[in-house]
């Protein structure tokens, strides 16, 4: 798989948990005994039962066995059910075919070519080059079509196709410790496509496109799809694609997944970079990633169109868009976003960059997130309000950048961008505190923000915020957080108890993502 240096790196960011099944090399008696399904106990224990597949082997003149395969998976597969079978054990080396799966049979690669008892299955053995490379090639290389259960399992492939792994129709196999990977050059690309299925997905590496797609998707979920995904490396390309590049896309209503503990990046794109978009109904549950936009023209971390779910406990980076970033976007979408670091992006070539951008009818819950709304070159911003009413309590909130215009909290044009509530709220290191835009001024003064009416309309609740200035580490962290830090916050117990690292609240509460005491 080609890849930046940036890319190359990141992927040894995540352990990936391995699962190492050994075997023994057999014989023809012990297949003879166990195609008759002897009970005599002269079976070597630790010899795992199933069909054996090689590259060397035949599907003629093979009868499956360890010391005589078959060559092909699919017949493998074939035979594993004919057989009453439900494993498939896979030699490495490539097989140019696509794969349809059979409910119960699972798929095991990464067995050394020769040597059935040495199986590897980490990243560095999954890579070409590698004696356990045990590579599946075509135009959609593996399709489940359903019902499928996680009974039904894939671990240690190396998946590559223009649609490298679709699941349709209930299909919900356990896809783990694998290297999948979408094709281009043209069209759309796709590492799991998922529709009306819920696969778990973990402990994989997930590229939506390499060799330049015009469209690349690490994982896109539709139709009711709502799969585990827990644990993975995904990128919604590895090398730019020319329109999009998505890590995660989620779409229609009753799409529901779990994205919990991965790395996910946006990848590369020519035009447009997000690394989870979510629209049209969709309601993931998304914490605890650490979600990056990648490098476009518009890079985004999360964006989101007519959604209502939960952001919690994420660290979410906007990238390096060089018109425009931003960490959360959300439009019509009344997203709660509970205990996340967010960085806005930016960089030397970056416009404007937003640590959290709400339009037209986002009325968000902003609740204990630390906010930097990154380092553009013309103007970066805390969190922009346009056309919404959203709830931003316990929040700290700064600019890192040096942009000319920095400012913590920024209204847009319409009346009606104004917070419905804006309290216990820290925020520093900004030009203007808060930009009102009816009537129109700049607040540097944060105890203007604690008189109601005077920044928002009279009936809102605004209170209780401060400017205090304090230094962070590179995780978002206050080093010797005061005392208007560590008990400035609102007890919220009614939403959540917990911070960014899963510690208990303790009252009073601390503003931003963690608690300090």
């Amino acid at each position: 798989m080609k890849l930046t240096a940036r890319y190359k790196r990141s992927f040894l960011i995540l352990a990936l948990a391995t699962a190492v099944m050994t075997g023994s090399c057999g014989g023809e008696n012990y297949w003879n005994e166990l195609k008759g399904g002897s009970s005599s106990g002269s079976l070597p224990p630790s010899f795992p039962v199933g069909i054996y597949v090689s590259t060397t082997g035949s599907d003629t003149t093979g009868d499956g066995s360890p010391g005589s395969p078959y060559q092909t998976i699919q017949n493998g597969i074939t035979q594993a059910a004919a057989n009453g079978l439900h494993a498939v054990f896979v030699a490495a080396g490539v097989y140019p075919e696509a794969i349809t799966l059979q409910e119960g049979i699972a798929l095991f690669g990464g067995y050394r070519q020769g040597y059935w008892t040495d199986r590897a299955i980490t990243p560095a053995a999954r890579a070409e080059g590698s004696p356990y490379h045990t590579r599946i090639e075509s135009g959609d290389t593996v399709t489940g079509t359903g019902p499928i259960t996680s009974a039904t399992e894939i671990e240690g492939f190396f998946i590559r196709g223009k649609m490298a792994f679709r699941n349709d129709a209930q299909s919900n196999p356990r896809i783990a410790n694998n290297t999948i990977v979408g094709y281009g050059p043209s069209g759309s690309s796709v590492g799991i496509y998922n529709s009306n299925s819920s696969p778990t997905i973990q402990f994989n590496i997930i590229s939506g496109g390499e060799d330049a797609p015009m469209d690349a998707y690490g994982i896109w979920n539709a139709s009711g799809a709502s799969p585990v995904i827990v644990g993975n490396v995904i990128y919604g390309s590895t090398d730019t694609s020319f329109n999009s590049s998505i890590g995660i896309y989620n779409g229609d209503s009753g799409t529901n997944p779990i994205i919990a503990g991965n790395l996910i990046n946006g990848g590369p794109s020519a035009s447009i970079s997000r690394g989870v978009h979510n629209r049209n109904g969709a309601g993931p549950g998304i914490g605890y990633n650490r979600i990056e936009g990648g490098d476009a023209q518009q890079s985004w971390g999360v964006y989101s169109e007519v959604c209502a779910f939960f952001l919690v406990g994420n660290d979410i980076r906007a990238g390096y868009g060089t018109v425009i970033s931003a960490a959360v976007y959300a439009i019509n979408s009344p997203i709660k976003i509970f205990n996340n670091t967010i960085w806005g992006g930016g960089g030397t070539d970056t416009d404007y960059s937003y640590g959290i951008d709400l339009a037209s009818n986002a009325d968000a819950s902003i609740y204990n997130n630390t906010i930097d709304g990154g380092t553009a070159d013309t103007g970066s911003y805390g969190i922009r309000i346009f056309n919404a009413a959203p709830l931003i309590r316990n929040n700290i909130i700064f600019i890192s950048g040096t942009a000319p215009e920095r400012i913590g909290i920024t209204e847009g044009n319409p009346a009606g961008s104004s917070p419905f509530i804006l309290t216990n709220n820290n925020i520093f290191s900004c030009d203007s505190l808060y930009r009102n835009d009816d009537p129109a001024m700049d607040i540097v003064d944060y105890n203007y923000l604690n008189i109601p009416g005077y920044t928002v309309i009279a009936t809102n609740l605004t209170e209780h915020n401060i400017s205090v200035s304090v230094t962070l580490s590179a995780d978002f962290r206050i080093l010797s957080p005061p005392l208007s830090i560590r008990q400035g916050g609102a007890d919220l117990a009614g939403f959540f108890d917990d911070d960014k690292d899963k510690n208990p609240r303790t009252v009073p509460w601390s503003i931003g993502a963690y608690e300090y005491d």
